[in-house]
């Protein structure tokens, strides 16, 4: 007995909305069957009287016909993919439906229906339906729970019992995606998913899949003792209650409003629409910052609270009215750049801020573009379309527009202006030079040294401006100021004449790396913690994977003792430059370039990174990229490789394995231009890079890339280029995004990075240095562990001592000894020896190659007898031969690892009919249907477990040691899956990290088939004869022959699907029953096979039964959806019920149009016809209902086939 079912489970969340201030209605009530029905019939998915009632009182200005014209459109569908239906129903809920009405004196009036009171959460209708059934075409779904405001359905939770081994979280994202695809009317307006195991509870965007659905966190002030946090201070601890917190933070009806306003965005993507939700860390960071936004700007009066981790104090300790938000530290890959549009999207509303400026500082081309991108793609939710300032006075004027807007712009655009011509050559202004320089003279009578140049005024003196900075470090923002001993001119960090070009501005800093310690420019210009996300939540949560280190340190002629020095330099030198400075300060560290670029290290390390990669991608297919401290080393490296693999190299952008990104000059050396583009050329090979079935695998950069670009399909990066602090840790993290089951990132090290990574680490949380920078050695270890349990499963202990058996021993020459013993492994060692008989004296005693048990002596003597007799040798023989044999410590399958294709092959079908087997044993030593169900899953989740962990350990010696056994584990967990599903493996199983086959010589890239390794050959179901059926029943591999049929007839049945539905679903039943009590030890083997057989020749026999009935293939279709009540057959009579299928059939075929399946208005014309056509007969009226919707949905399954009429005529 289940310990907490399903239903008690559905009544928890139910008793918590009831908390939270919804209704509680159930299916049974408010169904149209129900005593207080909500809709006509079960197709509906809106509580249409629910909906009229709320537009009318958020909306009593507007007349009623405004309301109804604003109704209608919400209700009717107009767009044929659910996403973009689904995306015009967002911007209805949002901003309200655009109506035109004639006014009392009668002219004509536009006005705005809203459907949503976001004002007043009081004034909406809350409502939480449980097991809301809706029937769209043949498909029948109900759903757990469906949240409804205002009659419109906005989100849908399917969950499962907690004590059940087998309802997983990810079954319940697949229910989900079932109902998607099944009763898609129901997601038309939906804001939410919600998926639970009872324990663990997920949300996700109707587009997400699994890895982007997140938990739910509540910040401190608003959770109980055991809910979780998200203020950066305090973390839940693993095995808090999830799905209570999911309930209570998403559900209460404020935080559901702004989510559904403020926090969903729609965008397209290389693989086309999809929509994105905010997850918690960045909903609840958006928030404190736009209360810190309006502290800074006076007057405010804000509680304080607590100060935050990470040695510095929280953004609330600060006084109102010192335009310093704050900063918030959201981890890199966690989705910062869609935090900051959030954030902006959430200003630009804000009554207080009166139509506030952003301006969106970015230090780096690249970054901004990115930005720029996540901007544009959010431009619904921030209400314009954000504006790059190409100039000084473009921004001035862009600043000083009363109407406010979004700009981006980079720091170089503040400060005095630089003498001469501009650096873009085209008399534009750009902003100063790096670290604008003042000269040093006597003091005038103005008390500024003579020959000093004027700051200039500033670009705007408006309040309600805030400055957006991303990746707020020192470098960037500093205030201090340097004095040239030779000069005497005076250097100032960008911070000073930002402030002074914007001086009421506020400042906010977002930022991928934690402040530094002994860092005072940071706080000073922008505050302090608003919002911590770091790296150990992200790695908690989903929202990142952990990235592993691997050491393959390349020998340098460097002394160690001058590496830190030089890279303390060069930093030094770095600080508060931009691009061209920086250049000329990279001049002096030449010496240290060469030696890392020299032809002889260049050689290994392209050689080494080739056969590691190889390695890696065959079983974590993927792509990397490698970072260079140069562009001469990227080319030099990048004609080492192609050296290596021709084929990769391509002069085609468009083509090729391996690409370098740099930027250039013409001036630049011949060899180089070839890499040389532009921003076209780059954008082409940042798609390329980011879609996983492009060729392009590797990128060579030096700098480029390594902020701001995302292409989750990276998996692996090479860093042979010294890196430190804040750039090291941005750069690493180009490989933890998310990506379908990559497992983690990982970074390969040729110079020595380690040092400087736990260094960089040490600003960190403890959690967050366990997540970062893993040893590799520790990936080898899980994987090893992960092999012995597989391993494990293969693997029979001997007989005891007392057991009697009859055995076969294999000799060196092939041939094979029958004998019986009580002791089966002393007996073994005396043949070992040589002692126990003349013939393995003779010929060697090889293996114990098949056993069985008996009885009783006289039982294992018996069986003795028939293993030396003619029919029984023979039968021995071939079952060894074919690997099915019983061995003392297991299957060996390891014999045949590296053999011809065929004995490959007749080892797995062997190893196949082992592990059914096996499954069985287990099954049986199970008591509850759970356990059985778990059972017959063990050996495909050991296998992926064993997957994953080798794909991180892919490039050891320990993994390539073993990598065709992996790979052959991996085949034969396929060819399970396979013949399970009955059409080849998932979307999952195929998944794009975890290869089927490791290595090539294992077995070939296709999956195996069940049918294959039988030794059957694939019939057509329609015709499964006689003597198929008896060949089956005759095979010796049991288990595979029932797998075998299993799979022909779940083809079989799908096949018909559109044919017959109830015939379809029948038989299916039959087949799931059959096989369910097989699984649950209730039939043997035998048993099950001769219930399946029967099945196959019901199947068969259906074909022709509505020739002897007079009917056609399409008419008995209808019969069986009028006689699938058998009431109804007792009522009609069965001739009356054929002449009403021909008529339906006819009228049907007669008035289909154009998707009117999709169309509701045609739906209900059909529906009309059906119902009259069943009245004329007198077809019982308390079965119409049912009937009707059966017989529609069998009119959409044949309609493809039938010829369109341009109107339906009734």
């Amino acid at each position: 007995m289940a310990f907490l079912s399903e239903a008690e489970v559905e009544s928890a969340v139910l008793d918590q909305f009831r908390a939270l201030g919804y209704c509680i209605e159930r299916e049974e009530d408010i169904g149209p069957d129900g005593h207080r029905p909500e809709r006509e019939s079960h197709d509906e998915v809106v509580l249409k009287k629910r909906l009229e009632d709320a537009v009318a009182r958020i909306n009593p200005a507007l007349p009623l016909e405004a309301r109804q014209d604003a109704i209608r459109r919400v209700t009717q569908s107009e767009l044929p993919v659910l996403l973009e239906e689904n995306r015009r129903l967002h911007r209805f809920l949002t901003e309200g439906v655009d109506v035109e009405y004639y006014a009392i004196d009668g002219t004509l009036t536009a006005g705005k229906v809203r459907l949503i009171d976001f004002e007043q959460p009081g004034n909406n209708d809350w409502l939480a339906v449980r097991q809301f059934v809706v029937i769209s075409g043949q498909n029948s779904r109900r759903p757990d729970v469906v949240v409804f405001v205002n009659g419109l359905p906005l989100a849908v939770i399917e969950l499962k019992a907690p004590g059940s081994e087998q309802a997983t979280l990810k079954g319940a994202f697949n229910q989900l995606q079932t109902y998607k695809a099944q009763i898609a009317p129901l997601f038309r307006s939906n804001a939410l998913l919600i998926a639970s195991d009872g324990l663990q509870a997920r949300v996700g965007s109707l587009s997400a899949d699994l890895e982007r659905f997140m938990p739910w966190r509540l910040p401190a002030a608003l959770c109980s003792a055991q809910a979780g946090t998200t203020d950066g201070t305090q973390v839940a601890p693993k095995g808090a209650p999830e799905l209570s917190t999911l309930i209570e933070g998403v559900f209460e009806h404020r935080r559901l409003l702004d989510l559904l306003s403020h926090f969903t965005v729609f965008g397209e993507t290389g693989s086309g629409l999809v929509k994105i939700i905010a997850g918690y860390h960045q909903f609840h960071a958006v928030k404190k910052a736009v209360e810190q936004t309006v502290r800074a700007m006076p007057p405010a009066n804000v509680a304080k609270q607590d100060p935050a981790d990470y040695g510095l104090p929280s953004a609330r300790e600060q006084k109102p009215g010192d335009r310093r938000v704050g900063v918030i530290w959201h981890t890199q890959g966690s989705g910062k750049s869609l935090l900051m549009a959030f954030y902006a999207g959430m200003l630009v509303k804000h009554p207080l801020l009166e139509n506030p400026t952003l301006v969106v500082i970015t230090d780096r081309n690249d970054l901004d573009d990115q930005l720029f991108a996540t901007f544009s793609m959010c431009r619904d939710l921030i209400r314009q379309t954000p504006v790059q300032a190409e100039s000084r006075e473009h921004l001035q004027a862009l600043l000083n527009r009363a109407s406010g807007g979004v700009i981006f712009t980079t720091l170089q655009k503040f400060g005095p202006l630089s003498p001469g011509p501009s650096p873009n050559g085209r008399g534009e202004d750009t902003g100063p030079a790096p670290n604008v320089r003042e000269e040093h003279a006597s003091p005038s009578p103005s008390g500024r040294g003579v020959g000093v140049r004027d700051t200039p005024p500033p670009l705007t003196l408006r309040r309600n401006v805030v400055v957006i900075a991303d990746e707020a470090h020192r470098s960037q923002y500093g205030f201090k100021a340097k004095v040239d001993a030779r000069t005497g001119e005076i250097s100032y960090g960008f911070a000073k004449y930002l402030r002074d070009a914007l001086p009421n501005a506020s400042f906010i800093g977002f930022t991928g790396t934690p402040i530094e310690a002994d860092d005072v420019n940071t706080p000073a210009v922008f505050g302090h913690y608003i919002d911590i996300y770091d790296i150990s939540r992200a790695v908690e949560d989903g929202a990142t994977v952990p990235i592993y280190y691997e050491s393959r340190l390349a020998r340098i002629e460097l002394d160690e003792d001058e590496k830190p020095k030089i890279d303390a330099e060069i930093e030094e030198i770095l600080e508060d430059e931009e691009e061209p400075a920086r250049e000329r300060a990279k001049q002096k560290w030449a010496t240290v370039e060469a030696l890392v670029g020299s032809d002889r290290r260049l050689a290994q390390v392209a050689q080494d990174i080739v056969q590691h990669f190889e390695a890696r991608v065959q079983a974590l297919s993927g792509k990397a990229m490698i970072v260079c401290m140069s562009r001469r080393i990227c080319v030099a490296l990048y004609d080492e490789i192609v050296r290596l693999r021709p084929d990769w190299h391509s002069a085609d952008d468009k083509a090729g394995a391996i690409k370098i990104v740099m930027t250039g000059a013409a001036s630049d050396p011949p060899e180089w231009q070839p890499h040389i583009g532009n921003k076209a050329r780059r954008d082409l090979l940042a798609k390329r890079a980011r879609d996983p079935n492009d060729p392009l695998k590797l990128v060579i950069v030096r700098d480029m890339w390594l902020t701001g670009f995302d292409a989750p399909c990276m998996h692996t990066m090479y860093v042979d280029k010294p890196m430190r602090g804040h750039g090291l840790m941005q750069a690493i993290a180009r490989v933890n995004r998310v990506f379908r089951d990559k497992p983690a990132g990982l970074i390969v090290d040729y110079i020595g990075i380690a040092q400087n990574l736990k260094s960089a680490l040490a600003q960190y949380s403890p959690r967050d240095r366990e997540n970062t920078g893993i040893d590799e050695a520790e990936a080898v270890a899980v994987m090893l562990e992960k092999l012995e349990v597989v391993r494990d499963m293969f693997h029979l202990p001997a007989p005891p001592p007392g057991q009697f058996c009859a055995y076969v021993v294999e000799c060196e020459d092939g041939s094979l000894y029958v004998g019986h013993t009580e002791d089966l492994m002393r007996r073994w060692q005396e043949h070992r020896r040589g002692i126990a008989a003349d013939h393995t004296k003779r010929y060697g005693a090889k293996r114990i190659a098949h056993f069985e048990t008996a009885a009783s002596r006289e039982a294992a003597l018996a069986l003795e007898r028939e293993w030396k007799t003619g029919f029984g040798r023979k039968r021995i023989r071939r079952l060894i031969q074919n690997g099915g044999a019983r061995q003392a410590g297991g299957f060996d399958y390891r014999s045949a690892l590296n053999g011809s294709p065929q004995e490959r092959l007749s080892m797995m079908a062997g190893a196949i009919e082992w592990i059914l087997d096996k499954q069985q044993q287990w099954a049986g030593e199970e008591s509850t249907p759970e356990g059985k169900k778990a059972a017959h899953r063990r050996f495909l989740d050991a296998v992926l477990a064993l997957s994953k962990a080798f794909a991180l350990a892919s490039a050891s010696d320990e993994a390539r040691a073993v990598r065709e056994e992996v790979g052959f584990f991996q085949a034969i967990r396929a060819a399970l899956i396979k013949s399970g599903t009955g059409s080849g493996v998932t979307r999952q199983e195929r998944g794009f990290a975890i290869q089927q086959i490791v290595s090539r010589a294992v077995v070939s890239t296709e999956i195996v088939d069940i049918l294959a390794a039988s030794g059957l050959k694939s019939p057509d179901i329609s015709i499964l004869s006689d003597e198929f059926l008896a060949e089956v029943e005759q095979m010796e591999k049991k288990n595979l022959a029932l797998e075998a049929l299993r799979k022909l007839l779940n083809d079989g049945i799908r096949s018909r699907s559109k044919a017959n539905i109830v015939e379809t679903r029948a038989f299916s039943e039959r087949l799931e029953e059959a096989v369910a009590r097989y699984h649950a030890n209730a039939i043997t083997t035998a048993e099950v096979l001769q219930e399946l057989i029967q099945l196959a020749r019901d199947i068969r026999a259906a074909r022709s039964r509505g020739e002897e009935a007079g009917l056609t293939e399409e008419e008995i279709a209808f019969y069986d959806a009028l006689a699938e009540n058998e009431s109804a057959v007792e009522v009609m009579g069965d001739a009356k019920l054929r002449v009403i299928a021909h008529e339906l059939l006819t009228s049907l075929r007669e008035n289909v149009t154009v998707d009117w399946a999709h169309r509701e208005s045609a739906r209900a014309r059909m529906r009309v016809l059906v119902k009259r056509i069943l009245r004329k007969y007198g077809y019982p009226p308390d079965l119409q209902d049912t009937a009707v919707q059966t017989v529609l949905a069998q009119a959409e399954a044949l309609s493809s086939g039938w010829p369109v009429s341009r109107e339906g005529r009734i």
